[in-house]
């Protein structure tokens, strides 16, 4: 199991003592404005494939921890549909916002899409009126490719990130 450590945070597979967090998230109005309401049981089954994503891709995003305490989701994820691999980024924790820990985690799982999966190109899949989002690609140095339309039809943004290391 890979564990990945940043200055102040600590990347870990999913596991069952994160469910709580992944389920406090859906249920809020943070996750309603971006239109990710779930259900409990919806949550449930989400989170179960997020577990299950990485044996069926050899690969995952990680539950980035602070403290012991779970803040976010962030990493590689490929789900079937899509049209590429991608790096996503999910801040659970509101307190946790303004810190510079989405850019840290980001970042870490980014490096570790080139370094160590060894993707030749990062893209991050953002919808059109998350700021937020846009705002953490742009410091990550990605700029917009070309809109895609989802499975579900929702219309994404790809981000293509530049390669830190100049390889193609």
């Amino acid at each position: 199991m890979t564990v990945l450590t940043t200055p102040r945070l600590k990347l870990v597979p999913p596991g069952p003592q994160h469910l709580a967090a992944h389920a406090a998230f859906y249920a809020s109005p943070r996750a309603a404005a971006q239109g990710w309401v779930y259900t409990e049981n919806e949550s449930w089954r989400n989170f179960a494939a997020v577990i299950g994503h990485s044996a069926l891709r050899g690969f995952g995003p990680f539950v980035a921890e602070r403290d012991g305490q779970p803040i976010g989701m962030f990493g590689p994820w490929h789900p079937g549909g899509q049209v590429e691999p991608e790096i996503k980024w999910i801040l659970w924790d509101a307190a946790s916002e303004g810190h510079g820990l989405a850019h840290e985690a980001a970042l870490a799982t980014r490096d570790y899409a080139f370094d160590t999966l060894g993707w030749a190109t990062v893209a991050s899949f953002i919808t059109p009126d998350n700021t937020r989002s846009q705002a953490l690609a742009r410091k990550l140095g990605a700029a917009p490719e070309r809109d895609w339309a989802t499975p579900s039809g929702k219309t994404v943004t790809i981000w293509r990130h530049p390669n830190p290391k100049g390889r193609a």
